[in-house]
């Protein structure tokens, strides 16, 4: 039996059990969806595991809350250029990149999310993950910042909160408009149900104090100032193209590069091709 069977056994299972215990205890099943939904079970790393790029990075952690996050720098030139990795990822996704944009050029800063790479802890949602990125912003003041998937999501996040004046340019890649869009996915993704899916979402504004019924509503995106590239591939099936569609209606500063056949990991030359014109353009 392959790996993706297994997943996939794996994940309806999960389902039908929250499922199960929703017609009995509603709170218990939404602690038990909540618990899978925040807590990603690949991207941890060891020392051992760092490829030679990260390797001969400068290392630091940031704190906060008593949970440390590690952070990359590779220091060279004079563009600042904040890299922000998804769900189930590390710092290492951005090396092609890296090693295409050339080092001469940039100085490079990337962070472990949370329960990601070397940093601790074991949840990751937006609003931790941003708080950690304003920390990584205040102290570095990059120009740049390019996100992929979640990392996009807190991207957008963080600066519609923060508005940080460094911040010059930001590059969305592969990233949800909306929360629903990150919940949606999970529901069909293990099969829960809609009376479970609306006590998790419930549960959800609980935790984080959000007022009753506003879950829906919560979106990522406003209209900045900061100049912005949407990029998404017409196929990905992780993140639906429409997100990259309501990204650039909300925001009237960015443009949208749309590709075919690049996947939501979005890894090619050609992409890295537009990401380094759109950092250097003085338009």
């Amino acid at each position: 039996m392959n790996g993706k069977i297994i997943y996939e056994i794996k994940t309806k299972s999960l389902g039908v059990i929250i499922n199960t215990i929703d017609y009995l205890n509603p709170k218990w099943a939404s602690a038990i969806a909540y618990r899978f939904f925040s807590r990603p079970s690949e991207g941890k790393l060891t020392l051992k595991e760092l490829n030679p790029l990260h390797i001969i990075a400068d290392k630091e952690y940031i704190e906060l809350n008593q949970k440390k996050v590690q952070v990359y720098k590779w220091e060279n030139g004079p563009k600042k250029v904040l890299l922000v990795h998804g769900w189930e990822s590390n710092s290492m996704r951005w090396s092609w990149l890296i090693y295409f944009l050339k080092f001469k050029r940039y100085t490079f800063i990337s962070l472990d999310a949370p329960a990601q790479g070397l940093s601790g802890g074991e949840e990751l949602n937006v609003l931790e993950y941003a708080n950690y990125l304003q920390l990584v912003i205040n102290k570095y003041e990059p120009e740049i910042v390019i996100g992929h998937s979640m990392g996009g999501a807190v991207s957008l996040y963080h600066q519609s909160i923060h508005n940080s004046p460094s911040i010059k340019k930001m590059i969305i890649m592969g990233a949800p408009f909306e929360f629903t869009s990150i919940a949606d996915y999970y529901k069909k993704l293990i099969g829960m149900n809609d009376k479970a899916y609306r006590h998790f979402l419930r549960f959800i504004e609980k935790r984080f104090n959000f007022e009753k019924n506003t879950a829906r509503t919560i979106n990522f995106t406003r209209d900045y100032q900061t100049k912005g590239l949407v990029i998404h591939d017409t196929e990905d099936t992780t993140v639906n193209f429409s997100n990259a569609q309501q990204i650039i209606k909300t925001w009237k500063n960015a443009t949208l590069l749309k590709t075919t056949g690049k996947g939501h990991a979005l890894q090619d030359d050609s992409i890295f091709l537009e990401i380094e014109k759109f950092i250097w353009d003085e338009n």
